[in-house]
């Protein structure tokens, strides 16, 4: 069996991901074109004021992002599992099939990572090498893939929201009744600024939302009014949450980023059958 045909289960998984990589930035293209800010009246400190605020929560991109860490993940188990069967018997994979057949991950140090390397069902030596050259733990090279294991674990928990989305929004215009009756209205300019989702899908101002307000409301019909022009835009950039791996960065780079990562370590899985021939 050639190597290059050895991993081809891990490949189609690194290939169904990045196909949901490619929905996910579709879907929240999607979700951006639906124009889903709106205008809310608050009331700070003295005064009333204008916040933006979503009206609904991007689930169905962040469900697609779920499954694209998923399979970006399984793609590790299928190289260790792939790996071992090629090394081990057919009578002896009878036997130990269920020994924790799995691409090893450590939250505490090194110490702890080399020694369930070495407890795993791995009859090689240079299949050992590999998985402690991996360095799968906080402080290790392979953190990144060990963030990516952690986050495949709280998807299948909860759809990864809350998440954090930095918005820039044009066309905003003040409404002003001049004396005689008429209306003037001008642009507001440009405003920037972060807000915080919950899995609940309301907008919660706080830490995480730093825009302040974009104006000022009044009761008064003759005071400015805020309000969206015709054509008004918005753009966003979605980060992962503060409390989950890869905190504040922006979800569809780190989803590429983590594919392009993956796609590696199986070239070193096949480097390492190949080296034997």
């Amino acid at each position: 069996m050639g190597y290059h045909f050895m991993f081809e289960s891990a490949l189609l998984k690194l290939e169904r991901a990045n196909k949901h990589i490619l929905a996910f930035s579709d879907a929240y293209q999607r979700f951006i074109d639906g124009r889903p800010v709106s205008l809310r009246c608050d009331g700070r400190h003295q005064g009333l004021s204008y916040f933006l605020t979503l009206d609904q929560s991007p689930v169905d991109a962040m469900i697609i992002a779920g499954d694209a860490l998923h399979n970006l993940r399984s793609a590790l188990d299928h190289c260790v599992w792939e790996l071992w069967t090629h090394d081990v018997p057919p009578m002896q994979r009878a036997r130990n099939w269920h020994k924790g057949i799995k691409f090893p991950t450590c939250s505490s140090v090194k110490i702890d990572y080399d020694a369930s390397v070495r407890g795993m069902a791995t009859p090689r030596a240079d299949a050992i090498q590999l998985l402690l050259d991996l360095e799968v733990y906080p402080s290790g090279n392979g953190a990144p893939l060990l963030a990516l294991h952690n986050l495949d674990i709280t998807d299948k928990h909860l759809i990864l929201i809350p998440l954090v989305t930095r918005f820039q929004v044009s066309g905003l215009r003040v409404r002003h009744i001049n004396m005689d009756g008429t209306e003037t209205t001008g642009p507001l300019g440009v405003r920037q600024g972060e807000m915080m989702l919950t899995p609940d899908g309301e907008t919660h101002f706080g830490s995480h939302f730093a825009i302040g307000n974009i104006g000022y409301y009044s009761k008064d019909p003759t005071q400015p009014q805020l309000e969206f022009s015709d054509d008004y835009s918005v753009e966003f950039e979605m980060l992962f949450a503060d409390h989950q791996p890869f905190a504040g960065l922006p979800i569809l780079p780190t989803l590429s980023a983590l594919s392009n990562l993956v796609c590696e370590v199986i070239a070193r899985f096949q480097a390492v059958v190949a080296a034997r021939r």
